[in-house]
């Protein structure tokens, strides 16, 4: 009787300690936030970014890679998965808030070919270029999704 009672009492201080664990989801997300901030990309939660002005939900991350003196050639977003916005080259992304440059049409072609699917937009503003990612996938789709980022980068720092 003893013993139960000696395990149980062990049981409920043990217990607490074990929501101190991170779970395997939480695990791999460390894990890309931790790589993200190796390649310098800042990670940051952000709206959709197909929400209308009265939307203040908070419910995607962004990883953003900043890029200095960007010239300044207007804010634009391309993404997939929702019907707001408008058609653009590429089949099944749409883009709100503005359009890039037309010479900038093939290298948003390679970029978007190698980006893994759980990417749902694309953006640029003044502070760089970003992707709306759903950190499903893991390190491997990072890179691509970094050397994509990078792509775009050295292209408007000439």
């Amino acid at each position: 009787m003893h013993w139960l009672v000696i395990c149980v009492v062990v049981a409920v201080v043990l217990s607490p300690l074990m929501w101190f664990k991170q779970s395997p989801r939480q695990a791999r997300i460390a894990e890309l936030r931790k790589t993200a901030f190796e390649y310098k990309i800042i990670v940051s939660l952000h709206r959709r970014p197909d929400a209308r002005d009265n939307e203040r939900a908070i419910d995607c991350v962004c990883y953003k890679l900043p890029c200095k003196d960007l010239e300044v050639s207007g804010n634009w977003v391309l993404h997939r998965y929702s019907q707001r916005g408008w058609e653009s080259k590429w089949t099944q992304w749409k883009w709100i808030l503005g359009e890039a440059d037309q010479n900038l049409d093939d290298l948003l072609s390679q970029v978007i070919d190698r980006l893994p699917a759980s990417v749902s937009a694309i953006k640029k503003d003044s502070d760089g270029f970003g992707v709306i990612w759903d950190e499903s996938t893991g390190v491997p789709d990072l890179v691509e999704i970094f050397n994509g980022l990078r792509m775009l980068k050295q292209h408007y720092e000439k």
